[in-house]
């Protein structure tokens, strides 16, 4: 059966209408499900590439690091070893050396042993037997022998080998004597070893014990220590620059000493230190010679002469280029451990 024709010059009636109306509603709906779609997977590649170019595009902030102030208190101390392969420095021999010119002169330094033996040379011994002089009977006799003709020389007859031993006085002392004094033979020592190191200037300086200063630690702990000049003075008296020394080192000692080292605890330790100070006062060639075993203790005395690096200038009349020193610490040392 053939389909009927609607005339074209004919309006649609309202049921036709309403058909059309549903099929357009469907073909919309189709459209717009489809662009959905695209503008969905298009909106998806578009924040993936988002995602992959944003770090050389985006701006960059700022980084703030904040600067750390060296903290000497958790500074290590490194040691270098000494270098093997190459050969040892050549001593200067143009420069004159202490020892050189204190053997050649007239006063030489004496050694404590040396001092105990002459104080010991002094003391009283028992008195020594005297030659008696010859007696008048013998004068007399020799006196009236006759003299062979001639005029010849004789012989003078000898001498009587038989003597008569006799005692006399001992004598009597000439001046007082510098070692026989009221003192006992250890404080005659010192004496003597204190106006020798007077005349040749000083090169050792012991400090603590008791004299803190304004930053004593605990007064129950004992902190002490001692330097010793080991370079050639040449002659010049290094007494009051190594007071100096050792007050800057000392002052700045004393604030780094660690609380492991105080009451109640008073750990124990010693050390030794030996560095350079150059003309200018700067310091050079830091090292240990030996360590206490514990790396508060050792810290504590580096940093107390690291911190007072410069020193102050080497004295003016000195002509050497360094001044080297060893520097010993001890921590609450037991009697007779200090050297």
């Amino acid at each position: 059966m053939d389909p009927l024709l609607r005339d074209p010059n004919k309006s649609p009636s309202m049921d036709e209408l309403h058909l059309l109306i549903i099929s357009m509603d469907d073909e919309l709906s189709g459209y717009r499900w489809r662009e959905a779609v695209w503008l969905s997977i298009l909106a998806h590649v578009a924040v993936f590439l988002a995602v992959l170019t944003a770090p050389s595009w985006m701006p960059r902030g700022v980084f703030m690091t904040a600067v750390l102030k060296p903290n000497h208190q958790n500074s290590t101390f490194l040691v270098l070893p000494t270098d093997s392969t190459r050969p040892p420095k050549a001593p200067k021999t143009d420069i004159i050396s202490d020892k050189d010119r204190i053997a050649q002169s007239r006063t030489p330094v004496p050694t404590r042993e040396a001092l105990r033996r002459l104080v010991n040379a002094q003391r009283p011994g028992a008195p020594t037997p005297a030659t008696p002089p010859p007696s008048q009977g013998q004068q007399q006799a020799q006196q009236q022998q006759p003299q062979p003709p001639g005029g010849g020389v004789t012989q003078p007859p000898p001498q009587p080998t038989t003597q008569t031993a006799q005692i006399q006085a001992p004598p009597q002392a000439r001046g007082p004597s510098p070692f026989k004094t009221g003192m006992s033979p250890g404080s005659a020592i010192d004496q003597a070893m204190q106006s020798i190191a007077a005349g040749h200037g000083t090169s050792h300086v012991s400090f603590g014990g008791g004299d803190y200063g304004s930053s004593r630690p605990d007064p129950r702990s004992d902190m002490r220590g001692d330097v010793d000049i080991l370079s050639d003075t040449m002659g010049v008296d290094f007494g009051p620059y190594l007071q100096r020394v050792v007050y800057l080192v000392k002052t700045h000692w004393y604030n780094l000493i660690p609380e492991s080292a105080r009451p109640p605890i008073m750990k124990k330790g010693k050390l030794a230190l030996e560095f350079s100070i150059l003309k200018d006062g700067k310091m050079s060639g830091l090292r240990m010679v030996a360590t206490s075993g514990d790396d508060a203790l050792d810290r504590a005395a580096v940093g107390g002469i690291t911190d007072s690096n410069p020193f102050p200038p080497l004295p003016a009349a000195f002509g050497g280029t360094y001044l080297q020193l060893r520097f010993k610490f001890y921590y609450n040392p037991a009697t007779g451990e200090i050297e």
